[in-house]
């Protein structure tokens, strides 16, 4: 089924005004049942988003806010039988949705954590990516969310945020975003929490891609 750019900005501006239920944690309406269908490659571009991550075999990745593991599933095969995957949400049901699923996975490297609100619960020194996908405006406390996920970072370890564009989103369907999907007070948080921007990619129809660094 082909969506309309309008309908698929509708949906996303009634599930991000409260009138979905979504996860209220890091999977938030990525995780829900209306976001896992067939046509979210349509606005989220998968594909590009997992290019633009830059993965080797081997490697260790957080999926932060994970949901039912629309990311985590995509991720596993990039990092191989010699990488791992920890996926993180507050979740319950969702992550036992991902459990279920991450059974099926022939490479087996799949990690399931159950996070708290403040805390992805990430191994420390361990990650070589953390990913977060439509994640950083459902956070109450993001310095404090933002603190702890860098502990999980290995030296050299990189962060990759994947967050509506208020300002796509108001092409065809105006609304008015609230604070925390102020662009200026995310990266405050970040640069906080230790972290720096290295650049931004805007080539997603609905959203825009951070990558950071550690300071």
């Amino acid at each position: 089924m082909k969506l309309s750019l309008f309908t698929i900005c509708f949906c996303i501006y009634m599930a991000v005004s409260g009138q979905h239920t979504g996860h209220q944690s890091g999977g938030g309406i990525a995780g829900s049942s209306v976001w896992e269908r067939d046509e979210r490659w349509m606005w989220q571009l998968p594909g590009h988003v997992l290019r633009s991550l830059e993965l080797d075999s081997g490697m260790t990745v957080g999926d932060v806010g994970c949901g039912e593991g629309y990311f985590t599933f995509l991720l596993a095969p990039q990092v191989g039988d010699a990488g791992k995957v920890y996926a993180s949400d507050i979740d319950r049901e969702a992550l036992e949705n991902l459990r279920a699923s991450a059974g099926k996975n022939t490479h087996g490297n799949i990690v399931v954590i159950q996070g708290t609100p403040g805390d992805p619960c990430l191994p420390d020194k361990v990650i070589d990516l953390a990913l977060l996908v439509n994640v950083t405006h459902l956070l109450d406390n993001q310095a404090l969310f933002f603190e702890n996920l860098e502990k999980s970072l290995r030296p050299g370890g990189r962060l990759v945020i994947v967050q509506w564009d208020a300002g796509k989103l108001n092409i065809e369907n105006p609304w008015t975003p609230g604070p925390e999907f102020s662009e200026d007070t995310l990266l405050s948080n970040l640069e906080m929490a230790g972290f720096r921007l290295q650049r931004t990619e805007d080539y997603l129809p609905l959203q825009r891609i951070y990558h950071l660094a550690r300071k």
